[in-house]
C-alpha cells in the first residue's frame, strides 16, 4: 500500500491487528504466531482461556486500549458449532463499539444501592415521560463491584410487555462491572417504548451492591446496516 496506508505492516511498536476468539487462540495453540508469521505484522492476542464465543471480544471492545487505540483489523475466531443468532451478543458489541453511554446525554439515569430481590432502579415519567424508543436507545449499567460478572433485569414497555435479559461474563474474564447493551429491536421491539428497568439484587445475607444505569441514544456508525448473523456460511 501507500505510505498514507499507516503501520499495517511496519514496525511501529503498536500492533494494527487484534485477535479475539475461544480458548483455541490462547497462547498454548499459537494461533496468533502463525497469523503474524504469515502476515508479516504484530498481531495483539487478547483471547483468553474459558473465553467462549463472545467473552474476549466483549471484554476487547469495553477496554480502554480499543476505545483509545481501535486496530484496523480485528479477527475473531470461534467454532463454527457456536450458535450466532445470540442477538443479546451483538446489542451488547453494537454498543461497546462506541463507549455505551460514555461521554454521551443520558436520556434517563439513576444510581442506587441493589438489596437482595428485585430492584426498581429507572422509571420513565418521573420527571415526566420522555420518548425512549427501543430501536434508537442503549442502557449502560455500571456495578461499583468490578468483580460482579452476572446481570439479571427486566426491562418493562408502556403496553405492559417486558423482557427478561441474563447477561453472564465468563468466570475467567478480567471484568470491569459494566454491562452495556441496546436495547432490543428485532421483530416488533423497536418501536416499544420502554417503562422501567429492574436489577435483580445480591443474594440474601450478602452485601449490597451500588449500581448506575443510563439510558442514551444509541451509536449511529457511517452507513450502518441492519445485519444478520448466518452459520455455515
Amino acid at each position: 500500500g501507500e505510505a498514507g496506508d499507516g503501520d499495517l505492516f511496519g514496525d511501529s511498536g503498536n500492533p494494527e491487528i487484534t485477535l479475539v476468539g475461544t480458548s483455541h487462540s490462547g497462547k498454548n495453540y499459537n494461533f496468533a504466531g502463525f497469523l503474524q508469521e504469515y502476515m508479516g505484522a504484530d498481531v495483539l492476542n487478547v483471547a483468553f482461556p474459558g473465553g467462549g464465543l463472545e467473552g474476549s471480544m466483549l471484554q476487547y471492545l469495553g477496554s480502554e486500549d480499543f476505545q483509545k487505540r481501535p486496530p484496523k483489523i480485528l479477527i475473531w475466531e470461534f467454532s463454527p458449532l457456536y450458535r450466532l443468532d445470540q442477538e443479546t451478543i451483538y446489542r451488547q458489541m453494537m454498543s461497546l463499539l462506541d463507549n455505551g453511554c460514555e461521554g454521551k446525554p443520558a436520556v434517563m439515569s439513576a444510581s442506587t444501592t441493589l438489596k437482595p430481590g428485585t430492584n426498581e432502579v429507572l422509571v420513565n415519567g418521573k420527571n415526566g415521560i420522555k420518548d425512549i424508543r427501543n430501536g434508537s436507545n442503549q442502557i449502560d449499567i455500571k456495578f461499583d463491584d468490578t468483580s460482579v460478572k452476572v446481570l439479571q433485569a427486566r426491562l418493562w414497555y408502556m403496553n405492559g410487555r417486558h423482557e427478561d435479559l441474563k447477561i453472564e461474563k465468563p468466570e475467567t474474564s478480567d471484568t470491569d462491572g459494566r454491562f452495556a447493551f441496546e436495547l432490543r429491536e428485532d421483530e416488533d421491539w423497536a418501536n416499544q417504548q420502554l417503562l422501567a428497568l429492574e436489577i435483580q439484587g445480591p443474594e440474601a445475607g450478602t452485601a449490597p451492591q451500588k449500581v448506575e444505569a443510563k439510558v442514551c441514544k444509541r451509536n449511529v456508525f457511517p452507513s450502518a446496516a441492519t445485519h444478520t448473523a448466518q452459520a455455515g456460511l
